[in-house]
This record gives C-alpha cells, sequence and structure tokens, in this order.
C-alpha cells in the first residue's frame, strides 16, 4: 500500500489553503460589487448623486418611496434639504419615529424628520446634529439613546462618513481626541470583514435579483396612494424619513417568548465610556448655546427580557438609564420614555422582537 510522502501531504495543504483563498476572495469580490448596504460605495460621485437625488424626490412626494440600503447617505442627504423644525436620531429602534406621534411632544414640532438608521451610534448622532444645525434651523433634536450609545467602537456603520464625523466633532468644539486614527482604522478593518460574510454576500445576491439597480446607483421608486406597487418584501421611507416595515415583516405580529432574545445585543463591557460622553456634553451644550433645545428619547426593551433571565443585561439597563438620568438632570433636558415597559403599560403586543416596539406604541411614552 502506497503512504502519502511529505511532499505529497505539502502539496495537499497548500491545494486546501489555496482553494479557501480562491473561495473568500471570491465572496469578498462579489460583496464588494454587489454591495447589498452601499457599504463600499457610498462615497463615489454616483452614489452621492444618488442619495441626493432620492433625499430631493423623497421629500417632493407624497406617499414616499420604496426603500433603499443607502440609509446613512440618504439620511444626511435628508438632513441637509429637510424643511422640518425637530430631527430625530437613532437606531433602528428609532425608525418609526415622528415627534407629533410622542405625547411630550405635542404641539412643539411643525414638522419633524426621522435622520434614525440601522446600527445607529454616538458618532452618527454627532453627524446628523451637525448636518441638521448647519443646513437647517431646527428648534429641537431629539436623541434616541440606545444602552451602547456610549460604549466605544459599538458599530461601524458611521467610518464610511469618517470626514462628516470629524467635521462635527469640529463643528461642536470638541478636539480631536489621542489614538483616533487608531480608533478609525480598527473600525474600518472590522467593516472590511464583512466582505467574506457569506449572510452578506446571500442579502447581495438576493438584491441583485430583484434588479434594484447598480450597487451606487439603485432604482428609485415612487409609492402609489394605495401602495399597489409596494412588493410585500420591500419596506418604504416616508417623505419625513420614517422607516415602514414590509407587508411581509408586519404580518409577523408580535412573536411567542421563546422567540424573543434576551435584550443582550450590543451589551458588551464596557459600556459607559467617559471620554465619549464628555464628549456628547460637549455637544449638548453648543447645542444649548445655539438656542437649540433638546429631547432624549429612550425605547423600553420586551418585558421578557426583564424577566432578568440574564441578570447581568438588566442590570446594564438600569446603569445606563441612571447615567442618561444625571446627564439630563445637568443640562436640563427632558426624559421621554425608559427602558422599563412596565413604566408605560407596554405589552408583549407592544413588540417585533426584544429591543423594538411598533410605532403605535410610541403614543404611551412621557
Amino acid at each position: 500500500m502506497l503512504q502519502p510522502t511529505a511532499n505529497g501531504s505539502g502539496k495537499f495543504f497548500c491545494g486546501f489553503a489555496l482553494a479557501i483563498v480562491l473561495v473568500l476572495g471570491s465572496v469578498a469580490a462579489a460583496s464588494w460589487t454587489l454591495d447589498v448596504a452601499g457599504a463600499y460605495h457610498s462615497k463615489s460621485a454616483a452614489a452621492q448623486e444618488f442619495a441626493d437625488n432620492y433625499a430631493q424626490r423623497l421629500i417632493e412626494s407624497s406617499h414616499g418611496l420604496l426603500f433603499v440600503n443607502r440609509e446613512r447617505a440618504i439620511k444626511i442627504a435628508i438632513a441637509r434639504r429637510h424643511p422640518g423644525d425637530c430631527y430625530v436620531t437613532g437606531s433602528s429602534r428609532h425608525l418609526g419615529v415622528s415627534a407629533p406621534l410622542l405625547p411630550a411632544l405635542a404641539g412643539e414640532c411643525r414638522q419633524s424628520t426621522n435622520l434614525a438608521v440601522s446600527g445607529g451610534t454616538l458618532e452618527d448622532a454627532f453627524i446628523f446634529a451637525a448636518e441638521a444645525v448647519q443646513r437647517a434651523e431646527p428648534r429641537i433634536l431629539i436623541f434616541g439613546l440606545d444602552p451602547w450609545m456610549f460604549r466605544r467602537h459599538s458599530g461601524a456603520g458611521w467610518i464610511e462618513f469618517e470626514d462628516e464625523y470629524s467635521a462635527a466633532r469640529a463643528h461642536f468644539g470638541i478636539e480631536r481626541r489621542a489614538g483616533a486614527s487608531i480608533a478609525a482604522a480598527e473600525s474600518v478593518l472590522r467593516k472590511f470583514e464583512n466582505l467574506i460574510n457569506f449572510h452578506y454576500l446571500w442579502r447581495s445576491i438576493v438584491n441583485w435579483l430583484r434588479q434594484e439597480g447598480r450597487p451606487d446607483r439603485p432604482e428609485i421608486i415612487a409609492v402609489s396612494q394605495d401602495r399597489a406597487n409596494v412588493p410585500s418584501d420591500r419596506s418604504v421611507l416616508l417623505p419625513d424619513g420614517r422607516q415602514v416595515p414590509s407587508e411581509t415583516e408586519l404580518a409577523k405580529g408580535s412573536p411567542p417568548d421563546h422567540l424573543i432574545g434576551d435584550g443582550g445585543y450590543r451589551l458588551q463591557d464596557p459600556l459607559l465610556n467617559p471620554v465619549l460622553i464628555g464628549e456628547f456634553e460637549v455637544m449638548l451644550k453648543s447645542l444649548r448655546q445655539r438656542g437649540i433645545s433638546v429631547r432624549f428619547l429612550l425605547i423600553p426593551y420586551h418585558p421578557k427580557v426583564w424577566q432578568c433571565r440574564r441578570p447581568s443585561v438588566c442590570k446594564s439597563l438600569l446603569s445606563i438609564e441612571a447615567v442618561i438620568s444625571e446627564i439630563a438632570r445637568r443640562h436640563g433636558i427632558p426624559v421621554v420614555g425608559g427602558y422599563r415597559p412596565d413604566v408605560f403599560g407596554l405589552e408583549r403586543a407592544h413588540y417585533t422582537d426584544d429591543i423594538h416596539i411598533v410605532p403605535e406604541a410610541l403614543a404611551r411614552l412621557r
């Protein structure tokens, strides 16, 4: 019987390694080319022209446009041209928020603009606040504050707009912190790790099969009054920037408890970075000096989360809400909502998962 030689084993492993490299390289190339979320093309001239065009057509539309995965570029373009006087920032937990839906802001806003983005972080809040302040005349800024907001590197979605972030910091008088370049480089590295993410590739392929346009210029489709031209799996962006989930998502309703998560999304320690908190407070002081009012908005977590089967989550939520309340006290800022659902009478039917509520539940927040 023939035995494999050392040379033969070496060739096998070299060939195996080469095959892995080729597979990962193909995945990365496809993800880069198709780019479902616009993470790698948003700064091209064509992509920026698209975002500007999309934002203008959205504002001028009667019933909104089909949503496309270019959130940050589009929301920045909206901030630069929307005539609203109240602006909402935040994450996917705030995509459906409009100031008139919040009783605490009833009658205070003539026109509300939603600038929340999926995976929103403190860096996003800086960017959108600066864009709104410089190009519009907001009276009120509503910051949707998630428990991960004061955690460094809680998300990398903003990195494509690092120039806007640096400009926002300068606008509010915040000095460039030591190690900022290293931190940005680490975030960029995490973003490019997404290129070999098979889930991202699958989403990109689905996007391409829908024929929604080029990666840097998807098709812009206005929603009809009866929404007959809205595919069941496509969400809609309304003229004020709010996002309405797809019919498929809405049909799912509130999931049973065994499908509800533990609320631990992004809640990795350390969650409270004193440097980030200090920078946030510098921005708050700058806004106050400009005569702009601020509100903090906290979205409650699902009742199951507060069964505390993962005690660290409950502990984190309580401690972070206490910190936010103290920041609000120091700056005289009203807080709308909180992380506990029972305080506002929210029940399981008001949730789509462990951290997202239905827009109708906003009316209960005080």
